[in-house]
This record gives structure tokens, C-alpha cells and sequence, in this order.
């Protein structure tokens, strides 16, 4: 694995470099400068040598005493040029050779004009010229060429500083640039949600532990949400399964106590759990004098065996043979569902039992009351019968025999309203619906108009205390239909004062309540069911003209619901 750079150290040696070149450029434009400074002196002083040397022509023809200054000063320009010189360094051989030439001709020019020998100095003045010229051009030659290698120097500068910018920028762009870019465009999927993408390589160590690091985020994220999105498809699989499982449970729970429980009612349950779980096979035994068993599909070893929760002596177990993965729980609840199942049926049996039991208990207490007592009546009336016809005496015999026949026909009366109360009693578990059942029934036998009018709430009376009251309620009726001529009976149930009070009101022709009631055989039979139940008769005269019938019951002794 190659060692990665800083960037911050990398962007550091880079502008180092940048400026190291920058400074070299600068340093060699100001060095060629500074050994240029000279050049355009040099150049001077020997162009005025040339002058000078046809000056002193001049002046020693017209025989001036400036001579000797003039002399001078030549010398004086000769070596100051030759000062000049010396403080350039690099100066090329050729260029001090001519120098030295003209300066060794000058010695000999001098000679010949200080001594007079004019045409000597004339004649040597044009090639003493044309050595100061040559060395002019020499020192031009040497100048020109000085400024061509500054000149070349820069160019080589600037073409130097621009490869390493654009090697600089090519290389920023491949290790920072385009990382960066990359690692953008990383972090928009990261927003996204799109945790695949791959690492930019880079040799600068920041960057690279960024995308590295970026990465391996991406990875981990990527990973996270992979099982979170597993185990939210998971409990979504579960939810779905569990409602599924629900609804299966409920629908069965349904059907199983909606309807009075049967046997192929359990059946159909069984059969609906194989086709739910897939089973291949479904049994359920049942611990009992019978051994009750239901089983659907072949005879195969169980895969798994469920023991019915215990309830109240209901014992037995769910065996269930399949290929797939079932719900223990969903196993469990149907087992406890089946329990529960089979404890109603044993409970419906046992109070279809009691019921019958009571049934039997208020038929045989009613034939005690009613027939019991004119059978017994009719019995002492036959023994006077029997009396009086041993004594021949007319009179008792016709009293005994009219006793007899009204017996009869009491007996008779009362058997009719028995079976009539009793089968009210068989039609109409509650109150409203028994009377409205026995105004159905009553209806037709008279022209009056009947008229129930129950504002009372459902209330549930035990089976004896309600015989009791419908008889008590259907003698008021019956007795307003025969004997009262009303054309509008009244039956109302209403509540008042902490009491229920039912009344039979007729506008018929009325009676008269004040006189003394108690050969009225029918009442007293009223007044006696009334004290029976508990509950207190009231007779009283109606404001419509006829007769109201109160029976009062107590709200403390009566199960109300509201």
C-alpha cells in the first residue's frame, strides 16, 4: 500500500515551489541587470575615445597648448573605461584582448604626438580608430548577447511556472478535484438514501480517510436499513399472520356461541382450522362417558399435541399433523375457545334441565292452586251429592248438582287459562313480549280495542312470579272483555316512585269497588296470585267510566337492565 501525502503539507510545498520559481525568475532578471549597468558606460567612454583621438589631430596641428590637457584627459576617459571593465564580471577574453590593443596603440599614439611627428599620428589614426570601433562593437556584441540571455532566461520562467501550474492544476484536479466531486456526489446519495457507492482514490491522506470513512458509513447504513427494512417486512409478515389469525378466531368464536352449540358446529370449526393452518390432519377427543372424538383428514402421527385448558370437569386434547410452521398460540386459543365451547354446551344442557325442572315445578304448583282446589271442592260436593241421594232429598241434590256443574266449569275456565298462561310463558322470555303476545292472542276474541302501551324497562321476573302476573293481568282483561262491555282496554307499564306498576283499564260500565268483594270468587283468586309474588292489587274506578287494575312491583326484587 503506497503512503499517502498530507494535503495541507502538499499545498504548502506546492506554493514553496511556486515562489522558488518565481524568485529564481526574479533573481536572474535582477542579476542580468545588475551586470548590465556597465554596459551603456563602457560603451560611452569608448565611443568618446574615438572623438577625442581626432581632437587631439586637431589641436596638435593648430599647435594650442591644450595639448597636454587634452592628453590628459584621454587618459583619464582610457582609464576609466578600463575601470569599467574590471568591475564587470564574466567579461569574455576577446573583449579584454581588444582592450588591451587599443590600449597598446594608445601608448604608441601618444609617443608620436608628443614628440611632433604629426603625420606619423595621422597616419596611424585611422587604424587606432578602427581598433576603438571594433572594440565597441565587441562590447555591443557583448551587451546584445547578455540581454538575449536575460530575455531567454524569463521566457524559460514563464514557460517553466506555467508546466508547473498546469501540472499543479492537472494534479490538484485529479487528487483533490475530482475526490471532492465524488465525495459530493456520495453525500446527495447519502440524503437519497442510496448507500452504494464506491470510495474516490486519492494519494492525499484526508481525503481518502473522508471517502474511506464515508464509505464505510454508507456500508453500515446501508446494512442497518437492509435489516431494518427485514424486520419491519418481518412484523408486517407477523401483523398480517396475527390478523389473520384473529379474524379466524373471531369468526369461529362467533359462530360457535351465536347459534346454540352442536356438534356439527364443532365440525365445521375443526375443518375451518385445517384449511387455516394447512394441517393434514385435525383431531379432537374429548375425556367422557361417550369419548367424543372429531377428526379430519387420514390417520397420521401428530406434530403436535394440545391439552384443552381444564374447565369445570371438561377435559380432552387437539392433536394436529402438518408440514408447515403452525402458531402455538393460535393452537393454544383454539384449544381454550374449544374448551370453553364444550363447557356452554354442558352448561346450556344442564340449564335447558333446570328450566325444564322449573317448568314442571310452576305446572304442578298452579294445578295445586287452581285445580287442586276445585278438584278438592268438587270432591266434598260429591259427597254430599252422594249423602243427599241416599236421603232422597231433592233440594241438597240439586244444590250439590249446580255446585258440581259450576266446579266444572270453574275448573274448565281455569285449565283454559293455564294452558294459555303457559304457552305465553313458552313464547316470550320477557315481560313486554309475553303481554304483547297474550294482546295478540286476546285480540280476537273480543270487538273491544286493545291497547298496550310498556314504558317500563326489561326487566326479567323469575318463571313462577311471571305466570303469576300474566294470569293475574289476562283475568283483568278477560273479565273487562266479558263483563264490563268496554269497547277500549288499556294496558300500561310504567314506573313510579321507585315501583313498577302495570294496570288494566276499561271504559266499560263499571263496578262498584266500594262494596264488600270477597264473594267474588275470580278477585279473590287475583288478590291471592298478587300476594304470592310479592307484589300489592289495587281495584279501582277508572275515569274513563270503567275499571283500572293496579298491580305494584317493587324495583328492589326485579332484575333491571338498562
Amino acid at each position: 500500500m503506497s503512503r499517502k501525502l498530507s494535503l495541507g503539507r502538499s499545498v504548502a510545498l506546492t506554493m514553496i515551489t511556486v515562489l522558488i520559481c518565481v524568485s529564481l525568475q526574479a533573481s536572474v532578471g535582477l542579476i542580468a541587470a545588475v551586470y548590465s549597468i556597465g554596459d551603456g558606460r563602457a560603451i560611452n567612454y569608448a565611443g568618446s575615445l574615438r572623438m577625442r583621438s581626432y581632437q587631439l589631430l586637431f589641436i596638435a596641428n593648430s599647435g594650442s597648448t591644450e595639448l597636454p590637457h587634452k592628453l590628459d584627459q584621454f587618459e583619464l576617459v582610457l582609464h576609466a573605461l578600463e575601470g569599467n571593465l574590471a568591475t564587470q564580471r564574466l567579461l569574455p577574453q576577446s573583449l579584454q584582448h581588444r582592450f588591451h590593443q587599443v590600449e597598446s596603440r594608445w601608448d604608441v599614439m601618444r609617443q608620436r604626438i608628443e614628440s611632433g611627428r604629426i603625420r606619423s599620428y595621422v597616419e596611424e589614426l585611422r587604424p587606432f580608430v578602427d581598433e576603438i570601433d571594433g572594440f565597441v562593437r565587441a562590447l555591443e556584441e557583448y551587451a546584445r548577447k547578455k540581454l538575449v540571455l536575460l530575455l531567454a532566461s524569463q521566457l524559460a520562467a514563464i514557460v517553466l511556472i506555467l508546466l508547473l501550474s498546469a501540472m499543479a492544476f492537472r494534479y490538484v484536479r485529479r487528487q483533490i478535484l475530482l475526490p471532492l466531486q465524488q465525495l459530493e456526489k456520495n453525500a446527495e446519495k447519502m440524503a437519497a438514501g442510496d448507500f452504494n457507492f464506491s470510495s474516490p482514490t486519492s494519494k492525499f491522506r484526508e481525503l481518502s480517510t473522508f471517502g474511506h470513512t464515508m464509505t464505510s458509513a454508507g456500508r453500515q447504513l446501508n446494512s442497518l436499513y437492509q435489516r431494518l427494512a427485514d424486520r419491519v417486512e418481518a412484523q408486517d409478515l407477523a401483523l398480517k399472520q396475527a390478523h389473520l389469525n384473529l379474524t379466524f378466531l373471531y369468526d369461529a368464536a362467533f359462530e360457535l356461541h351465536a347459534l346454540p352449540v352442536h356438534v356439527d358446529t364443532i365440525g365445521t370449526s375443526l375443518q375451518a382450522l385445517r384449511l387455516h393452518t394447512g394441517a393434514n390432519m385435525v383431531l379432537l377427543e374429548i375425556d367422557d362417558n361417550s369419548e367424543q372424538r372429531w377428526q379430519f383428514g387420514p390417520s397420521l402421527e401428530p406434530s403436535q399435541r394440545i391439552v384443552l385448558p381444564p374447565q369445570h370437569g371438561i377435559s380432552g386434547r387437539l392433536l394436529i399433523s402438518h408440514t408447515t410452521t403452525v402458531d402455538k398460540e393460535l393452537l393454544h386459543s383454539f384449544a381454550l375457545l374449544m374448551s370453553q365451547t364444550l363447557r356452554s354446551q354442558q352448561d346450556a344442557e344442564q340449564r335447558a334441565q333446570m328450566g325444564l325442572m322449573e317448568e314442571r315445578a310452576v305446572i304442578a304448583r298452579e294445578l295445586h292452586d287452581s285445580l287442586g282446589q276445585l278438584l278438592a271442592y268438587m270432591k266434598i260436593q260429591l259427597s254430599l251429592l252422594k249423602r243427599a241421594t241416599k236421603g232422597g232429598q231433592q233440594e241438597a241434590i240439586s244444590d250439590a248438582t249446580e255446585a258440581l256443574q259450576e266446579s266444572i266449569d270453574m275448573a274448565y275456565k281455569q285449565l283454559r287459562e293455564l294452558l294459555s298462561t303457559f304457552r305465553l310463558q313458552l313464547v316470550a322470555a320477557d315481560l313486554q313480549q309475553a303481554l304483547e303476545s297474550m294482546v295478540q292472542q286476546l285480540q280476537p276474541r273480543t270487538e273491544a280495542q286493545l291497547q298496550l302501551d310498556y314504558q317500563l324497562p326489561k326487566i326479567t321476573l323469575e318463571a313462577n312470579r311471571q305466570v303469576h302476573l300474566l294470569q293475574l293481568l289476562q283475568e283483568a282483561v278477560v273479565n273487562a272483555i266479558k263483563h264490563a262491555g268496554a269497547s277500549n282496554i288499556a294496558i300500561r307499564g310504567y314506573s313510579q316512585q321507585g315501583e313498577h306498576l302495570l294496570q288494566v283499564e276499561d271504559n266499560g260500565s263499571g263496578m262498584a269497588v266500594d262494596k264488600d268483594l270477597t264473594g267474588h270468587f275470580g278477585l279473590g283468586i287475583m288478590r291471592e296470585r298478587a300476594r304470592s309474588m310479592g307484589a300489592q292489587l289495587s281495584i279501582s274506578n277508572s275515569e274513563r267510566g270503567g275499571v283500572c287494575v293496579t298491580v305494584r312491583l317493587r324495583e328492589t326484587q326485579e332484575k333491571t337492565y338498562g
